[in-house]
């Protein structure tokens, strides 16, 4: 380290030079920072958000690209006979769904919750069944408009199941 002579006092100082050099150290270490930071993030540019994958959805389900709106849904009918009902949370931004490469839905913005349906089958038009819960092994009789009864079961060893009706009474 070099010495240099102040103005005041006439005597050499090492301080004062070590002092100039940390400055310019850090200045240099800033600006290289600054510069990394900004090419690391697309030069301030916000990033695009990271698709996540629509979890839930059955095997080989038709749901189709596009936009729900916060709030909407998109019912699928699914090879099987199942329908799939994807909504879009209320309280946040619009789920926008896509393709990945291997077919599989996914969705940037909001995160779609997924359920899926299945018809219940051998009821007699006009059925009476009200919407409500099924426990797992329990089962529920339904009176019928032409006299009969009709007993739905819920397997035990599965989850609830949820009877609900669809636009169409079904």
């Amino acid at each position: 380290m070099r010495k240099l002579r102040t103005e005041n006092s006439g005597q050499s100082s090492p301080f004062v030079l070590s002092v100039a050099k940390s400055k310019d150290a850090l200045l240099v270490l800033a600006t290289v920072l600054m510069i990394v930071a900004l090419a690391g993030c697309g030069g301030g540019k916000t990033a695009a958000p990271l698709p996540m994958p629509v979890t839930g959805l059955p095997e080989d389900s038709p749901l189709e690209p596009g936009t729900i709106p916060a709030g909407g849904s998109r019912t699928v009918e699914n090879p099987d006979g199942t329908r799939t009902v994807v909504t879009c949370p209320a309280d946040g931004e619009d789920c926008v769904v896509s393709l990945a490469e291997d077919g599989t839905a996914q969705s940037t913005g909001g995160v779609p919750t997924v359920a899926t349906y299945t018809a219940i089958e051998g009821l007699p038009e006009n059925s009476m069944l009200e919407p409500g819960t099924i426990p797992a092994g329990g089962s529920r009789t339904v009176e019928n408009p032409d006299g009969t009864r009709t007993v739905l079961a819920c397997p035990a060893d599965g989850e609830d199941c949820v009877v609900s009706l669809a636009e169409d009474g079904t």
